[in-house]
């Protein structure tokens, strides 16, 4: 069976599928998620030293064996291979720690972000924001 990616439903499909509507959620409903899931926060990981980060990208099995190859190619004195299998290492792990230490700074400002947020449910929020959750232009 072949089911749709969750983030390629449509609007109507998405609002049935996590049981809500158009405003939102009730403040009941809201507070019965709350009660079941706990809060919608970032869990807090333990943080992760720059160099821990980059030695991190030396733990996948093929990392480790192109190592293993750069070092027989050395070995049996073929500079070219062992110098470009190298170049090849060092170009992922640079490419693979980058991604993660932007994406852990990311989670950073993420959590800094998350203690300013509040929301508001219904009958809380005021007319002229309701009509912004819905996409409606709003007069003045």
């Amino acid at each position: 069976m072949v089911t749709t990616p969750y983030w390629s439903w449509d609007t109507g499909r998405a609002l049935r599928e996590l049981g809500a509507t158009p405003m939102g959620l009730t403040h009941l409903e809201a507070q019965r998620r709350l009660a079941a899931n706990g809060p919608n926060t970032l869990q807090a990981g333990e943080k992760e030293t720059p160099a821990r980060l980059f030695l991190r990208q030396f733990e996948s099995p093929l990392v480790l064996i192109l190592v293993m190859a750069s070092l027989v190619a050395l070995l049996m004195a073929d500079w070219t291979e062992g110098s470009i299998i190298l170049a090849i290492i060092l170009g992922s792990t640079i490419l693979g720690f980058a991604q993660e230490f932007h994406a852990s700074r990311a989670v950073i400002a993420l959590r800094q972000y998350e203690d300013s947020i509040s929301v508001m449910r219904p009958p809380d929020l005021p007319a002229e924001d309701r009509k912004r959750r819905r996409g409606g232009a709003t007069s003045r």
